[in-house]
């Protein structure tokens, strides 16, 4: 009976030590995870400003962004499988001046587009947002004005317009950051008949965006 007693101690104690070790192992894994992309919220100690860095790393964006921003927009990129080149060229276009506080006069349909990315605010907070679908709720409260915050949805958001449309498909990635996924998407199953899009988007914003790739890839590749 005894020994009975000290086994189902010893069980008790077994499992109250796995259970450390499993919670242990869960917080450091997570923990390590966001800091791989830069951000670590208050419950994870403190907001890691830049805790991965590429090794001699050059920045092939120099002429326009400081190397904490490349890196943290390569780095991303390579963990989401997104082009980066296709990411610059869309923010070089969005905000030249990288005005990571950014808020645009009203659109058409009165909302506004804000933060470094210049990200709508409807597509951002919406339910079923781009908060809501790509925001780990391990981050925190998502802060627009917070250029990593920004930059981290707005590669979200790219990596999701590569897969309708395709890597390599600059002009509708761009139509869609710009005019929105549904009508891109309805102009690009009309054999790719940009017609109908917004003029601006088609004479202007997405040609925009496709030679400032053409210019980037040209200058990586020279």
């Amino acid at each position: 009976m005894e020994k009975l007693k000290v086994s189902k101690r010893l069980l008790v104690i077994l499992a109250i030590v796995f259970v450390v070790m499993l919670s242990s192992s869960i917080f450091v894994t997570r923990y390590f995870t966001l800091k791989t992309v830069g951000l670590v919220s208050e419950n994870y100690l403190t907001v890691i400003e830049q805790p991965k860095h590429i090794e001699n790393f050059n920045n092939p964006f120099s002429s326009f962004l400081d190397d904490e921003k490349a890196e943290f927009i390569i780095l991303n990129c390579k963990n989401f499988r997104v082009n980066p080149i296709t990411v610059v060229s869309i923010l070089e276009k969005e905000n030249p001046t990288l005005d990571c506080k950014a808020t645009s006069e009203p659109n058409d349909n009165g909302t506004r587009d804000l933060g470094l990315f210049q990200l709508n605010d409807k597509s951002l907070f919406e339910k079923g947002g781009f908060v809501d679908m790509w925001w780990p709720k391990d981050f925190g409260d998502f802060n627009p004005d917070n250029w990593k915050h920004s930059a981290y949805l707005a590669i979200k958001y790219v990596q999701d317009l590569q897969k309708t449309f395709g890597e390599n498909n600059i002009f509708f990635i761009a139509a869609a950051y710009n005019a929105g996924t549904t009508r891109a998407y309805n102009e690009w199953l009309q054999v790719e008949n940009a017609e109908k899009l917004p003029k601006r988007t088609r004479v202007d914003y997405a040609p925009s965006v496709k030679n400032n790739f053409n210019k980037w890839f040209n200058i990586i590749n020279s």
